[in-house]
């Protein structure tokens, strides 16, 4: 199927890393599959690691989402354990018409250890991971 074909398609996401002295910061873009979506947390955990910050941001509002509910819950899963050990905490941001699925995905990684909140507006991802809110 089209999906397999576009697993196998090198370089059909981007991740950028935008400089900040608080949290590790990653823009990502392209397409949000299953394998993308591995390779993609563990680019996270190493910048996490490699930083020395234990908080991150995560944009990916501009990403396209090909999973199945069970590829979000193996995803959750996988950022958990990536994650969730050494307690990191995690913003991410998120397009409004996503929010179901991300609400899923949150829900399983929060149950599983990682300190998550999934935002649909960077400025309270920001507030939240600073500690300067609890809002959505």
């Amino acid at each position: 199927g089209i999906t397999e074909q576009l697993e196998l398609m090198p370089n059909d996401y981007q991740c950028q890393r935008i400089e900040n002295a608080n949290f590790v910061h990653l823009k990502i873009s392209g397409l949000w599959n299953r394998q993308n979506g591995r390779t993609i947390l563990r680019e996270l955990q190493a910048s996490l690691q490699t930083s020395g910050h234990s908080k991150a941001l995560f944009d990916f509002r501009e990403q396209e989402l090909a999973t199945s509910v069970a590829d979000e819950f193996e995803l959750a899963s996988l950022a958990a354990q990536l994650l969730g050990g050494e307690r990191h905490q995690i913003a991410a941001v998120a397009r409004e018409e996503d929010r179901w699925i991300n609400d899923f995905f949150e829900t399983v990684a929060v149950n599983r250890g990682l300190i998550l909140r999934i935002f649909t507006n960077e400025q309270t991802a920001i507030d939240w991971l600073m500690g300067d809110a609890d809002g959505r």
